[in-house]
């Protein structure tokens, strides 16, 4: 094990980070180092840069996979190396929605809303108990109320 990587390893324990996330920013950085064939303290801001746009276009990755590398890399240049300058102005990824899909079938008519809001009653009376189960959400009734508290 390099001294970088034990270095951070340890920083990563001390943060008191879970074993998962400590394995998966060591390889996270691995394969940052790895991508150039360099050691990680060899490399800066154009690089880390780089290698992020080369995970969003070439491999095509989520956007929450690339921020986990962001992450990852962003820990070992300001915590192990005290270099804050390297990550200054490179954003992280903007949040993708894959759920587009599903919200649009389940904002159908006669569609069962499977989200965490659908046992709270429908909009009119929001949660009385004959209501409960029914979905609130007036995007997922087409603004209809509980047939059986309000009449159809």
């Amino acid at each position: 094990m390099s001294r970088l990587r034990k270095l951070m390893t340890e920083n990563l324990d001390l943060r008191g980070l879970a074993q998962t996330t400590i394995k998966d920013y060591i390889r996270q950085v691995a394969k940052f180092a790895e991508y150039f064939g360099k050691s990680p303290s060899e490399l800066g801001q154009s690089d880390v840069r780089v290698y992020l746009l080369y995970l969003k276009k070439e491999r095509k990755l989520s956007s929450s996979s690339i921020n986990r590398a962001h992450c990852a890399i962003k820990f070992l240049y300001e915590d192990t190396l005290g270099d804050f300058q390297v990550m200054r102005n490179i954003p992280k990824a903007k949040k993708t929605r894959v759920n587009n899909q599903r919200q649009a079938m389940t904002n159908q008519p006669g569609a069962i809303c499977t989200s965490t809001h659908a046992s709270r009653g429908c909009a009119r009376c929001a949660g009385c108990p004959g209501c409960l189960g029914w979905p609130r959400c007036q995007s997922c009734t087409g603004g209809a109320e509980c047939p059986r508290c309000h009449g159809a």
